[in-house]
């Protein structure tokens, strides 16, 4: 995902329980980045807890074959540097889950003012420009001046 300071950013967590027996006390974790300022945040199943921008949903019971899906709405705030990523990643726990799940979403931020095709952002003329451009001229001045040359030696 690209944004910017000031852009909207909806992060998507699905979990599900692909076994046919009952996933029981199942704990979903999201510590959000300071760098995004959380507007909103609600689970398709379980209850949702929010603290700062860390997002815990509990979940006594998710059904076999079934899934859940958490969503956080969040904006970049001022924090955030362009070039710069931010990660996000969402744990789970429960009942029977030998290990702790997680996974990561990651938002790449860039520059608010993006050039337009074909304009430099940064167009300073150096010292190296200026005598590059001379370079250019003198050859094109002597290619020139062999073109007007080269007919009359032949003729």
């Amino acid at each position: 995902m690209i944004a910017q300071v000031g852009d909207t950013v909806i992060y998507n967590i699905t979990v599900t329980n692909p076994t046919q027996f009952e996933a029981l006390n199942t704990v979903i974790t999201d510590v959000v980045d300071s760098r995004i300022d959380i507007i909103s945040a609600n689970a398709t199943l379980g209850s949702v807890n929010r603290n700062g921008n860390v997002v815990t949903v509990q979940v006594p019971s998710i059904p076999g074959g079934q899934a859940l899906t958490v969503t956080i709405i969040g904006r970049v705030n001022a924090q955030a540097v362009a070039g710069n990523a931010i990660d996000n990643t969402a744990s789970l726990v429960g009942e029977g889950i030998d290990q702790r799940n997680s996974n990561t979403a990651t938002v790449q931020l860039v520059p608010s003012q993006i050039p337009t095709t074909g304009e430099r952002d940064n167009a300073a003329v150096t010292p190296y420009s200026i005598l590059l451009g001379l370079a250019l001229l003198a050859v094109l001045g002597y290619v020139m001046r062999w073109r007007e040359v080269e007919p009359m030696a032949k003729g």
